[in-house]
């Protein structure tokens, strides 16, 4: 791939969610009590039992409307305030609760030296089990990148844990790590020490020698926290981990013959290769209520064409509860 792939724009931390356990169906969730609830979760606790508690942010709707709530995961590399004033927009515009998380080995989730889709799924549907136990019903789900493979194998995998699925500029199939950018970007990142440096323009000064182009750049700066406790710089995602687990983050089991039923939508960027006209008959098979959306830009669609990629979920989620 030509562009920076799987990688999406970082930015700072939010708090913990302890996450319930359960695979429950959004019918079960919806027809049981609190109490009810808790034995059910119990009963199918061994399930998830690897998965760990993410952390998120949540934006509220301004009022209550008995909607089903949106739960949002960022692309590789990033975390959950890539999304920040979306979901801010989205909450106020859709009258929906919208959760946005941290992915293991991301911002402020566990760090964890496994790290495959199928984890990272069950990490989600533990996250979206709970959603659900507060709200009543099973969300919505919204991932770029990273985070739409992660979305993906989450409605593949039969948990029945959400209401819809809405996957950004990726698709089910392994992605070429030795013809992209995005490996030398990993690596870079896994090489340099930020800890060394005492200043953000010095971290920048080092990164400036092997990174010329500005945006980049940028995004690579946003990527590092400072721990102000100890007076160090640090990578705010798990980059150790990330490289051990690069083959596994590039591939995705499309092959298995599993079928997400539910509503789903796809969208992606004119400009992007990530998800390509001859895999279309393919998604179809594996989504057979896809729907697909095309809008004017690259692969961080989300952010370079917001009001439009609001605008489509706006009226795509309009329909629904």
């Amino acid at each position: 791939q030509s562009t920076w792939g799987l990688l999406h724009f970082n930015l700072p931390r939010a708090h913990m969610l302890r996450a319930g356990r359960a695979a429950v169906t959004s019918a079960v969730v919806r027809a049981l009590g609190t109490a009810q609830r808790a034995s059910v979760c119990r009963l199918f606790s061994g399930a998830s039992e690897h998965a760990v508690d993410l952390a998120h942010t949540l934006n509220a709707a301004p009022t209550k409307t008995g909607l089903e709530p949106l739960v949002i995961a960022h692309g590789l590399l990033g975390n959950k305030t890539n999304w920040s004033s979306i979901s801010r927009a989205l909450a106020e515009q859709l009258g929906r609760d919208i959760y946005t998380i941290d992915l293991r080995n991301h911002g402020s989730s566990p760090r964890t030296s496994a790290m495959n889709f199928a984890l990272m799924a069950a990490d989600v549907a533990r996250f979206c089990d709970h959603v659900a136990s507060a709200s009543g019903s099973a969300p919505h789900v919204v991932g770029h990148s990273l985070g739409g493979k992660v979305m993906m194998e989450l409605a593949l995998s039969g948990q029945r844990s959400v209401s819809s699925a809405v996957i950004v500029d990726i698709s089910p199939r392994r992605y070429d790590v030795s013809n992209s950018d995005v490996g030398s970007v990993i690596r870079l990142v896994h090489g340099l020490d930020v800890s060394v440096y005492k200043t953000r323009q010095e971290v920048d000064a080092q990164l400036r020698k092997k990174v010329p182009n500005d945006t980049l750049r940028r995004f690579l700066l946003a990527n590092v926290g400072r721990d102000d406790q100890r007076d160090v710089f640090f990578w705010r995602s798990n980059v150790d981990a990330i490289v051990a687990n690069l083959d596994a983050i590039f591939g995705f089991d499309a092959e298995a013959q599993r079928v997400f039923a539910g509503p789903s939508l796809f969208i992606r960027g004119s400009r992007s290769s990530y998800v390509r006209d001859a895999e279309l008959p393919r998604l179809r098979e594996l989504f057979p209520a896809l729907e697909l959306v095309t809008l004017e830009g690259g692969h961080w669609i989300h952010a370079e064409a917001t009001a439009d990629f609001v605008a489509t979920l706006r009226k795509w989620l309009s329909g629904k509860p």
